[in-house]
């Protein structure tokens, strides 16, 4: 690396005497490294610093991030004040990362940002406003719901509310299953009117061939006021099942056959049934 110092004698320095500061020696024992608002275009490979936690590249002039291949043990990455256009292949071997700034850049894509953060499973704190993606229509809607481990996006703490919304608006298959089963709401349900229904009889009506036919437009809607109420319910319209076995823990060991007086026919007397009955 020294090579690549040497075109750059003040980056050189800086590291020289951040290095003073923490009162290391080594390259290697570097865990915090400060390399902002230097102006720089391009900065050249950090993986002489293997055990980097945190790195500031802020307030610079960078268009990409290829300085970061190495540096794995990475927890808080701060790029933000720079003018990158797309992190794509840069930053997706940082899985260990809990803190990204990425705010007043030029990302555009979304989808392309969302990419390269997706295996970060620790990533909490993230940034991405000032840049064109968050322009785009439901952008914090969809970096919530592809990124579910962040809290904190943009400097605002995720809500609740927030991430139901999200769910909603990009989790539509199962977001329908949740809805039938009243996921944090009141219940709504629609079956075959029973034969003692009020309404049965006119939900029923005959076609043009004399069969009977179901009008479900006249069915009257079912409501519960808890999710609990709602699986009872359809627990209750579950077939009942029941199986039978016997209890062998009742049947004397051999060592126990061997002292009884009378072992005639002992298994057969010990055995019981039991009998099993339930609904799921």
């Amino acid at each position: 690396m020294e090579h690549i110092l040497e075109a750059n004698p003040a980056l050189h320095q800086k590291l020289q005497n951040q290095m003073k500061s923490q009162h290391v020696m080594r390259l290697f024992e570097v865990e915090e490294l400060y390399l902002g608002k230097l102006s720089l275009g391009t900065i050249p490979s950090l993986h002489c610093f293997p055990n980097l936690q945190a790195v500031w590249l802020n307030g610079n002039r960078l268009l990409k991030v290829d300085c970061l291949k190495d540096n794995l043990r990475l927890g808080d990455l701060y790029l933000h004040n720079n003018k990158l256009i797309s992190i794509s292949g840069s930053l997706g071997q940082l899985t260990g990362l809990k803190t990204l700034l990425l705010h007043n850049n030029q990302l555009s894509k979304v989808e392309e940002v969302v990419q390269e953060l997706k295996n970060m499973q620790g990533l909490q704190t993230l940034t991405l406003f000032d840049n064109p993606v968050a322009q785009e229509k439901h952008y914090r809607d969809y970096v919530i719901f592809h990124l579910p481990s962040v809290k904190v996006l943009d400097r605002h703490e995720i809500t609740f509310n927030e991430r139901m919304k999200a769910q909603r608006l990009f989790d539509t298959d199962n977001q329908l299953v949740r809805d039938r089963l009243a996921f944090g709401s009141r219940v709504a349900t629609r079956g075959c009117p029973d034969a003692t229904d009020a309404g049965a009889a006119k939900a029923i009506k005959q076609d043009g061939g004399g069969k009977a036919e179901i009008d479900r437009s006249m069915i009257p809607q079912q409501t519960f006021d808890s999710i609990e109420a709602a699986y009872e319910h359809r627990r209750q319209r579950k077939t009942p099942m029941e199986f039978t076995y016997f209890d062998w823990s009742r049947v004397p060991r051999y060592q126990q056959r061997r002292t009884q007086s009378d072992n005639k026919d002992i298994m057969v007397d010990q055995l019981q049934r039991v009998t099993v009955r339930y609904q799921v």
